[in-house]
């Protein structure tokens, strides 16, 4: 058996959920085979434990317990904005209600944040429901910016019995078109939709301003590559170009996990003047394990194509990109190119940590049917000294002189993995980042898992050095 990342080892315990979830359908006592509550927690940073308590909602809370009094009494939008993290086995309706008329309680809601991810592999009675029910005669408060994460919008109808029977014959998406006004949302954050949603949108994001399509939640709440490569996905990623260029101008834009560079001219048309922000990321690895083909390497853009995004989007001032690098050498022609926008302030910058054409034996492993193989890290490693003379050779070839934050990561850091049973059957490569700013005295200051440089230290940690 090929050993995986931990990130991979969901879909092999999400099937056997899966299989759980059948065999209880068929069993006739189905409350005896309750496992545990779902939880859920009502998150809002600018409002005190006091005035709106976190709930924890285990097996013994009921409706009439406090603590799920306190979340029903509360004022969630008491600082304009409501935030809710939600983790179960299942699902769970009665949950998602609550949410759903707190958000309807809230008169002028600026923010509205819904996470909904597997928290453990749970056989509970419940209804697998990750979308709102909801009522025809009660509109949604106009929100601002909206950020959700695993939310079906496909959502019509699921039931547990005739006890637990939804009644909802169209699609989560139009419902939720129809019962609230799209045009007032200025900042949309979802991860990966399906097409329905796209249809059912068109038209309707008169006032955007931001976008971020971010890769799909998985069964675990880890992020997940949209990896097809058949028709139909190449289908659905046409379908998110057109979206996106038939948007109002933007001003701030982020792709990432679609697995492949999403064609860039119609949305640059549309959008290139008044963008000031763009993020297009791919994670490193994830499609060479769905595909098999160790040797993938993600899609990232080329000289050529820098240039031309230069030239169409020339007021960015915040950018974030892959580069493409090979083992001995950094991608100095790329990093040329980009000290060329003359208006970037702040610039992030993704490089492979490693190199899939060159494995090696794992120092750990914990498999006990074949030996341990991962890729080398690719040379040279991202370190301080590396890491200071390319901010520095970036700010000295940009004739503005306004770049003042350089971000430099190699590997997936701070990647979401998800909860759930996972775990790694080796110790892997460890991702790194390194940032660099520049001071209010005008220095340079750089600092990362090796330390800290600045002006008046020495880079004494052993970087390769850079050439640009």
């Amino acid at each position: 058996m090929k050993e995986l990342p931990k990130w991979r080892k969901s879909k092999v315990l999400g099937a056997l959920c899966q299989m759980l979830r059948l065999i209880k359908d068929r069993l006739e006592e189905i409350p005896t085979l309750a496992g545990s509550q779902p939880r859920s927690d009502y998150v809002d940073e600018e409002i005190s434990a006091d005035t709106y308590p976190k709930l924890i909602h285990h097996s013994d809370q009921t409706k009439s317990s406090p603590a799920f009094k306190a979340v029903k009494e509360a004022t969630p939008c008491e600082k304009n904005r409501l935030n809710v993290r939600i983790t179960y086995g299942d699902g769970d309706a009665e949950i998602m209600a609550q949410t759903y008329k707190d958000l309807t309680r809230c008169h002028n809601p600026h923010t509205f944040a819904l996470e909904i991810f597997q928290a453990g592999c749970v056989v509970s009675p419940y209804v697998d429901q990750r979308a709102f029910v909801f009522d025809a005669n009660t509109r949604l408060p106009d929100i601002k910016s909206l950020t959700l994460s695993r939310y079906d919008w496909n959502y019509t109808r699921r039931s547990w019995n005739d006890r637990f029977l939804v009644r909802q014959p169209r699609p989560s998406v139009e419902l939720w078109r129809e019962s609230m006004d799209w045009t007032k949302l200025e900042d949309l954050d979802i991860d990966l939709p399906p097409k329905i949603f796209l249809d059912a949108m068109k038209d309707q994001l008169t006032g955007l301003q931001s976008l971020a399509f971010r890769p799909q939640w998985g069964f675990w709440g880890d992020e997940e590559t949209l990896c097809g490569f058949d028709s139909e996905t190449q289908k659905l990623r046409n379908a998110y170009v057109s979206f996106i260029a038939e948007l109002p101008p933007l001003r701030n834009l982020s792709i990432s996990g679609t697995g492949e560079l999403l064609e860039m001219e119609p949305m640059l048309l549309k959008h290139g003047h008044t963008l000031r922000s763009l993020a297009i990321h791919e994670f490193e690895n994830d499609c060479a394990y769905q595909t098999g083909n160790r040797t993938w390497r993600r899609p990232t853009i080329a000289v050529e194509e820098l240039g031309h995004l230069h030239s169409m989007a020339p007021n960015l001032d915040s950018l974030s990109l892959d580069l493409h690098r090979e083992h001995g050498n950094w991608p100095t022609e790329e990093l040329n190119v980009l000290s060329t926008f003359d208006n970037l302030i702040d610039l992030t910058v993704h490089f492979s940590l490693e190199d899939p054409t060159r494995m090696t034996h794992a120092n750990h492993c914990f498999s006990l049917s074949s030996p341990c193989l991962l890729p080398e890290m690719m040379e040279p490693r991202l370190e301080l000294g590396a890491a200071r003379l390319m901010f520095r050779n970036l700010r000295q070839q940009q004739r503005s002189k306004r770049l003042r934050h350089l971000r430099l990561i190699a590997g997936d850091y701070a990647r979401r993995e998800g909860g759930g049973l996972r775990f790694a059957a080796y110790e892997p490569n460890e991702p790194v980042m390194y940032r660099c700013r520049i001071e209010n005295n005008g220095t340079d200051f750089c600092m990362g898992p090796t330390g800290f440089s600045n002006s008046r230290t020495e880079d004494f940690f052993g970087a390769e050095p850079y050439d640009a």
